[in-house]
């Protein structure tokens, strides 16, 4: 969260910023998998709707979102599914958010 807020803080009121974040089928990110034997881990993962969450929280609007998927997945997997299961296919997915107040554009 504080990363996000710290971009927030930044960015000029009306201004855009992009994210992309990995989705589930990126691969497993086996730096954390130590924490399922009770160890110590790095664990930065998020997923798509949480993030989009924590932006809707800190003040800022989805202008566009779209998934990156594997080459496997076609449109046709996807086309009808709702955003969170889109979500859950990609292999990243992609953020276009705009921090709210005035616009400068």
């Amino acid at each position: 969260m504080e990363v996000l807020q710290e971009w927030i803080r930044i960015l000029k009121a009306g201004g855009l910023l992009f994210v992309g974040l990995l989705g589930p089928t990126a691969g497993p990110r086996s730096n954390s998998y130590p924490r399922l034997q009770g160890k110590d881990a790095l664990c930065h993962t998020m997923i798509p709707w949480e993030f989009a969450k924590m932006a809707e929280e800190l003040g800022m609007v989805t202008i566009d979102e779209f998934g990156v998927y594997k080459k496997e997945v076609t449109q046709q997997h996807y086309t009808s599914l709702p955003v969170p299961l889109k979500q859950a296919l990609s292999f990243m997915w992609v953020f276009c958010l705009r921090k709210s107040g005035e616009t400068n554009v």
